[in-house]
């Protein structure tokens, strides 16, 4: 490159008017060892700037772990959406089912329809379980394993076990 282009494509540089293309010249051309000494003073400004790009920029390292962190963030925003949508859709579900409930707890009036829905689970399970030891046949059963335990010949009450289921 003779000196009259490189002042112009400076003069552009400084208008702001170069291209990248343009711009990796003048850095090249800074880089040599047997500059004019009229671009002396520039030359600092100019290898500066050719250095400040990514280092790692041409690197297949980085462009792998460029995407990798892509992925990662895709997955993460897919997650957030998805773990949104559906407590959305379980708010909703709620809303609909238990509409104007409420609960007092501690005399305290809950609205909070999650907290009713897990109150109103747990007393339905207790309910179940307090039914079963409640029955007929819960009471029978337990009734005969505590006639059961009472024998203490093991032949005996293994026979009485056999027979009875």
């Amino acid at each position: 490159m003779n000196t009259q282009s490189i002042r112009v494509l400076i003069d552009k540089f400084f208008a702001g008017e170069t291209t990248l293309a343009e711009e990796r010249r003048l850095y090249a051309y800074f880089s040599r060892t047997d500059l004019p000494a009229e671009f002396a003073p520039l030359r600092a400004l100019f290898t500066d700037l050719g250095t400040v790009g990514s280092p790692f920029a041409g690197t297949s390292k980085f462009r792998v772990w460029r995407k990798v962190v892509a992925v990662a963030a895709s997955v993460v925003l897919i997650c957030g959406v998805g773990y949104t949508a559906v407590r959305s859709y379980q708010s909703r579900q709620l809303a609909r089912q238990y509409a104007g409930s409420y609960i007092i707890m501690d005399g305290v009036r809950q609205t909070d329809l999650r907290a009713i829905r897990t109150e109103i689970e747990q007393t339905l399970s207790l309910a179940d379980a307090i039914e079963c030891d409640l029955s007929p046949q819960g009471l029978g059963l337990q009734i005969e394993n505590e006639v059961l335990q009472q024998i203490s010949d093991l032949e005996e009450r293994q026979r009485i076990e056999s027979l009875l289921k």
